[in-house]
């Protein structure tokens, strides 16, 4: 099975066709879901006393999470000619007018906004 297969069947939940429906939701999903409302929740009812902890952490975790995610994927199979096909250039893109083209548009667009 390729990997968008396995992305699209497993990880987004599709049918083959809207005939079918949407699905029930992901049990994990929802159970995240409502961690994060109860942590809103629960924030708001303790007011300025707690607001604090609850920030440091909601700021930190994420970079937790981040760091975790970022060691995990960096000791898979595979994962070193990964990151040496994503850092290594491909000379020869350089000198290809299509790609010349798109660079400029989108530096173009970049300095308008």
């Amino acid at each position: 099975m390729d990997a968008s297969l396995q992305y699209s069947k497993y990880v987004l939940n599709q049918t083959d066709s809207i005939e079918d429906g949407i699905g029930v939701p992901d049990w994990r999903l929802t159970l995240c879901l409502l961690f994060s409302w109860i942590t809103i929740f629960l924030v708001i009812v303790r007011g300025v006393k707690s607001s604090g902890k609850a920030a440091y952490f909601l700021a930190l975790f994420p970079y937790v999470v981040m760091v975790t995610l970022l060691i995990r994927g960096a000791t898979l199979p595979g994962a070193v000619d990964g990151i040496l096909f994503f850092i290594t250039p491909q000379w020869d893109k350089l000198l290809d007018p299509i790609v010349s083209r798109k660079s400029h548009y989108n530096s173009g667009f970049r300095s308008l906004q």
